[in-house]
């Protein structure tokens, strides 16, 4: 849409370089190469293609430990214990990529998931 009329009253850019950066130098406020994006000139349709920015990935592991406990004089009440960790590691999981060219936040990571999480459960039935 280079009228500037559709959705996001915004241009594809032109993609003059490979927009990858090595792990080591990915930081949430410069997460790929912003210089291999550019404005295409007036009246003409830029050429990036779709899912060429590569995105932040996404590790998390949950965890859960459970017991049962049978109790009173017919063993028939009991009480369930349960123990649930979300992102065991606390890994940061980012979501959402800034990726209009020349915007404020360009290039930036713009959120991220849940931190760790731990739940203690106890039910009782009798």
């Amino acid at each position: 849409n280079n009228g500037g009329v559709g959705a996001t009253f915004s241009t594809r850019a032109d993609q003059v370089g490979d927009p990858s950066l090595p792990g080591d130098q990915r930081t949430p406020l410069h997460f790929f190469n912003t210089a291999a994006f550019v404005l295409p000139s007036p009246g003409r349709f830029g050429d990036a293609a779709r899912n060429t920015i590569p995105g932040p990935g996404n590790l998390s592991f949950s965890f859960a430990l459970a017991r049962r406990v049978n109790f009173g004089k017919d063993k028939r009440d009991r009480i369930n214990l349960r123990w649930e960790v979300s992102n065991l590691t606390n890994s940061p999981n980012f979501t959402g990529l800034s990726t209009v060219v020349n915007s404020q936040t360009y290039g930036r990571v713009l959120g991220a998931r849940a931190m760790r999480t731990m739940d203690f459960v106890m039910r009782v039935n009798f």
